[in-house]
């Protein structure tokens, strides 16, 4: 890197340790870097004073080591910062040394213990005030006639705090919030002068005094934890970090002054979320196999609260140790149904990398019920990053299986402690979540049976059939008895007197026909009122619209018309959509006494298992396409069996698609990017399902074989051949026999180095152009530890 700020004369305030320290040894600042240092601090009841000695050594150890690494060289100033004649002196013996003055950082400072402020004396405060503001201003009215001459630039260290408040710490905040205003006026101030005030408000950055802080505490190992976990990446920020930051701002940003620099990892985006709490289980559950889960039976070891109360609000988001609840006997909730949920999921991609498969859409019909049940209205985005931060404390509870997923239920209740039925003073959000299997045993997908019968109504207009309570569940339990003793396993419900069709079960329904017009039509019952506007019925209305192989129509369809359809031979498939089977078909249907066969099974069903392996796809993995023509889409597959270790071939397939890619005009393929994903996944051991690694190269095609000028590229005998006019040489294209020839015609996705196959011929949405079913549906992508 070169020199950024050559024979420059900085002036760096607590350049001994921590931030200053960093500061000083981003090395780049050229010729020379003054260091000043606090000798004293008054804090808390008591005189805390820095000892000078270790002080001292600490200065003259950095000013010996930049002078010998270079480039430029270091002088160490002890200089108290509380008092202004030191200050001034500081700066006298700066410009006697150098003959001028280019950059001051203002970084001296301190962060007394928390304690409330009725506990706080004047004294204290006025200390605070001197060492972390007063100094500032000192130094810089001190240094200003030196800057202007230069056009020089004044850097100004706060924090994060000064905007967003910490508790317990009012003093401090107060301080760090004046530095902010005072940048931005002396910013203004000094434009005249070509001079360049800014400031830097750093999050949680690992330093000795934040060490010191923590050790403080109860559980210093603890306290950091909690320090990293407020931030966005994850992670705590650097000595190095805030002094590459401050290069920056004193080298680069010639053209910023008055800004305040947030160097927090997006700490700031989490704080609504903002005081969220953890208290780690210290006794874990075993985690269970993927293959015996049960839904709604097992869950992990912590749970998100989040209380409310119209006199005080908000509480602080708690994230603990998985408990019972403790409610008042007359709590609304429990005597009228002061409630409701969602159902959402989380998946582990074989990439390693954990999804939450469209989760605002989520929290948007969850502020819709809240509002429907006259519940405290909450921020959708905040209690979204308080279940994602629950869900990386419970990270290793997301199964390691392409066939499991981790359930996620944020539930909402009332908790007035009254029998009056009236709108609840009190209130608790609560989210739970623990790992789920799939809903068809592995291999199979089989129909359902249905019970219609017009005696039963799940919801009505001007009602809450369209809101996620709980007393829209409860009331069919006796329905789906019902339906049981008949022989059925799910209920079709219907509504009014033209009996129209509308859920099926607590799923929603899709119905693929042959319409009246003899073209082939996805109908789905409009959102009007009575339908719940579910996740995975949005879903599979953006797939079938983008594939535009279909129409696909909103509108009510009743039974007569139904019927009629289906005596006709016009009704191809019917299935119900929902978080937790994603889709499931219908195989008959009872309806006042009469069986009734639905084809869905007969005819595939193409469409649902095409609805089911290209979302759960997504859900679970990522997709790249090669080349987009009219929704049409060539895809290179990369087909995975079971057999040990095949690594070495990896590069050698991955050549072997390019080159046909290049020759058929596929387009281009990022195989950086696949050798990359490859690696990830052939690199994965222990876990419980095998790791697939046999890497085989198929390509879509619906003809045996493609020609492109005197190369043509076939397939036969389960494989894949490139061959050249006139020559005798077949290169076969990496293909394993065995392989192949179990399944000769299958189509596979692209997905991160997995992949399941398909009979369909159907194009997929191509990734990078972020079509609009594809804008936001992985909406959280995280690696490793889950990452915002």
């Amino acid at each position: 890197m070169p020199l950024r700020y050559q024979n420059k004369v900085v002036i760096v305030t607590g350049g001994s340790k921590g931030i200053g320290r960093g500061i000083v040894k981003a090395g780049k600042w050229g010729q020379s870097g003054v260091l000043r240092k606090r000798r004293s601090v008054l804090s808390s009841a008591k005189t805390a004073k820095c000892r000078p000695c270790v002080a001292a050594a600490a200065g003259e150890a950095l000013e010996t080591e930049f002078s010998r690494l270079g480039p430029g060289s270091c002088k160490f100033v002890e200089c108290d910062v509380t008092k202004e004649d030191q200050i001034e002196r500081l700066i006298a013996v700066t410009v006697e040394l150098h003959g001028h003055i280019d950059c001051l950082v203002n970084n001296a400072g301190w962060h007394p213990p928390h304690k409330p402020t009725d506990e706080t004396t004047a004294e204290e405060f006025r200390d605070l005030l001197n060492l972390n503001l007063v100094s500032y201003f000192l130094a810089s009215k001190f240094a200003l006639p030196y800057l202007r001459q230069r056009h020089g630039n004044i850097i100004n260290i706060s924090s994060l705090v000064g905007t967003i408040g910490q508790k317990d710490a009012a003093p401090y905040v107060a301080t760090k919030g004046a530095i902010i205003s005072m940048t931005k006026a002396m910013a203004v101030d000094e434009s005249k002068h070509n001079v360049r005030v800014n400031c830097i408000s750093p999050g949680n950055v690992m330093t000795p005094l934040w060490e010191e802080l923590a050790a403080q505490t109860a559980d210093a190992a603890a306290t950091i934890h909690a320090g990293e976990d407020a931030q966005l990446m994850g992670r705590m920020g650097t000595e190095a970090e805030c002094g590459l930051a401050a290069l920056f701002l004193a080298a680069d940003a010639t053209f910023c002054t008055g800004i305040d620099l947030l160097l927090s990892g997006g700490a700031e985006l989490n704080y609504g979320f903002k005081n969220l709490t953890i208290e780690r289980n210290p006794e874990c559950k075993p985690k269970p196999d993927p293959s015996t889960l049960i839904f709604g039976k097992q869950f992990s070891d912590h749970m998100l609260t989040i209380s409310w109360s119209e006199k005080d609000g908000w509480d602080a988001p708690q994230i603990k140790p998985f408990q019972n609840l403790s409610l008042h006997p007359a709590t609304s909730a429990l005597h009228y149904s002061i409630e409701l949920f969602e159902g959402m999921k989380a998946f582990r991609g074989v990439d390693n990398h954990i999804r939450l498969f469209r989760p605002m859409l989520n929290m948007e019909r969850m502020h819709r019920s809240t509002e429907r049940s006259c519940l405290p209205l909450f921020d959708k985005t905040e209690l979204l990053q308080c279940i994602k931060k629950l869900v990386e404390v419970d990270q290793d509870w997301v199964p390691f299986s392409q066939d499991a997923s981790l359930y996620i239920r944020p539930t909402f209740i009332g908790t007035e402690p009254s029998l009056g039925v009236s709108r609840a003073s009190k209130a608790l959000i609560f989210v739970i979540v623990g790992p789920v299997g799939p809903y068809f045993a592995t291999g199979s997908f089989n129909p359902i049976s249905l019970l219609a019968d017009p005696a039963f109504v799940r919801a009505w207009k001007g009602g809450v059939g369209e809101y996620k309570m709980g007393g829209n569940y409860g009331p069919t339990i006796a329905v789906q008895s019902e339906a049981q003793k008949q022989g059925c396993q799910q209920v079709l419900w219907l509504y009014g007197q033209d009996e129209q069709i509308t859920e099926v079960g607590t799923m929603n329904l899709f119905i693929y026909w042959t319409n009246t017009k003899g073209e082939r039509e996805l109908v789905t019952p409009p959102l009007d009122g009575i339908i719940l506007p579910g996740v995975t019925r949005q879903s599979l209305l953006d797939l079938g619209r983008t594939w535009g192989d279909f129409k696909v129509t909103e509108r009510t369809m009743g039974m007569k018309e139904f019927l009629e359809a289906l005596d006709a031979g016009r009704v191809l498939e019917v299935f119900g959509a929902g978080t937790a089977c994603v889709v499931c078909p219908v195989g008959n249907l009872l309806y006042k006494g009469k069986t009734y066969q639905i084809p869905t099974m007969q005819n595939g069903p193409d469409l649902a298992k095409r609805f089911y392996k290209e979302l759960t796809d997504i859900q679970c993995l990522t997709a790249v396409a090669v080349k987009s023509e009219k929704q049409k889409t060539s895809v290179l597959t990369l087909l995975l069996n079971e057999r040990d270790d095949h690594r070495p071939r990896v590069r050698q397939e991955v050549a072997g698609l390019h080159l046909a890619a290049s020759v058929f005009g596929l387009g281009e393929v990022d195989f950086q990017f696949v050798q990359q994903h490859l690696r990830v996944h052939l690199g994965q051991v222990g876990h419980q399902n095998p790791v697939r690694t046999d890497v085989c190269v198929d390509l879509r095609f619906r003809r045996s074989e493609v020609t492109n000028g005197s190369i043509s590229l076939r397939h036969r005998d389960g494989g894949f051949y490139l061959h050249q006019a006139g020559h005798q040489q077949v290169n076969r294209l990496g293909l394993h026999r065995d392989v192949m020839s179990a399944v000769p015609s299958s189509i596979g996705y692209l997905m991160c180095g997995f992949i399941s196959n398909s009979s369909t011929s159907s194009a997929f949405p191509v990734f990078p152009e972020k079509t609009k079913f594809f804008s936001g549906i992985l909406e959280n992508t995280y690696n490793g530890k889950l990452q915002h």
